[in-house]
């Protein structure tokens, strides 16, 4: 249960942290 929960949050991080990101770079 703990890591379904700590697997979300880490995607929920990438997910947010590239729809950030990716206007920089291009």
């Amino acid at each position: 249960m703990f890591t379904c929960i700590l697997a979300h949050a880490i995607y929920n991080t990438i997910s947010y942290f590239t729809m950030i990101y990716i206007p920089y770079i291009n």
